[in-house]
């Protein structure tokens, strides 16, 4: 739309082209606008016949909204949201879970959303306006009920004995989110535990047949989904005792 302000308005053809005429000579005010682009104003003299053109840039437009996390209620803050624009850092969510990009060329970009603990979210979107992207973010459920037994043997040891440490434990279950595998870490301190082996997508319990008779082993788990890993469980201690023989 082109304004001649104060007199009338008109809208340009399919060229581009716009007239006014009968103008009385003086100062006159143009006003260019159309959505997604930058109203354009100038003032010029009038004396005679004038052509004014003018070229009208892309509007810069701002991409915000909020990241939700699964089961929480309060404190929505930690989330790292970035955009693949050139000169924009990834935003770092505060409480109320808000983020925003702002003067953004108008054009695709891709947003990524990541916090520890959660599946990460990834959406493209194309942004001819300002728009508004939310996110919730589901959480990565650990194992529960994690329980490490032995059951005791006593001396003579058969042949076929052997010390072994059963873990067992309730595996999450999280709609949307797959399984990978579990890690298993072991330690014999509770403050120095190192991942020690893996159990399959599918399992609930694992056998451990490299203990020693009178050590204390402690366990922990952590569930690596496809799509990130999840919190340690808790840790559940054992320790293998071979009886005396009472004879």
């Amino acid at each position: 739309e082109v304004e001649l302000v104060g007199i009338e308005s008109t809208t340009t053809d399919a060229e581009g082209y716009y007239e006014f005429t009968n103008v009385e000579s003086g100062l006159a005010n143009l006003v260019f606008t159309r959505p997604g682009y930058v109203t354009v104003d100038t003032t010029f003299l009038v004396e005679g016949d004038v052509t004014v053109d003018v070229t009208l840039s892309l509007s810069p437009v701002d991409i915000s909204g909020t990241v939700e996390l699964a089961g929480v209620t309060d404190d929505l803050s930690g989330s790292s949201v970035s955009i693949d624009a050139a000169g924009y850092e990834p935003v770092i969510t505060g409480p109320s879970g808000h983020y925003a990009f702002e003067e953004l060329e108008q054009g695709e970009y891709t947003i990524t959303v990541t916090h520890e603990y959660f599946a990460s979210a990834e959406t493209t979107v194309t942004a001819n306006t300002d728009m508004v992207v939310d996110f919730e973010l589901l959480h990565l459920d650990g194992v529960t009920d994690l329980e490490a037994t032995f059951t005791e043997l006593m001396r003579p040891l058969d042949p076929e004995d052997i010390l072994t440490v059963e873990l067992s434990w309730t595996a999450p279950e999280v709609p949307g989110l797959t399984i990978d595998h579990y890690e298993i870490y072991r330690g014999t301190s509770p403050t120095e535990m190192e991942h020690y082996d893996d159990a399959a997508d599918d399992a609930t319990s694992y056998s451990d047949i490299s203990v020693e008779d009178g050590v204390t082993y402690y366990y922990y788990l952590v569930v690596v989904y496809e799509e990130g890993n999840s919190p340690d469980s808790d840790i559940a201690e054992v320790t293998p005792v071979i009886a005396a023989d009472v004879n």
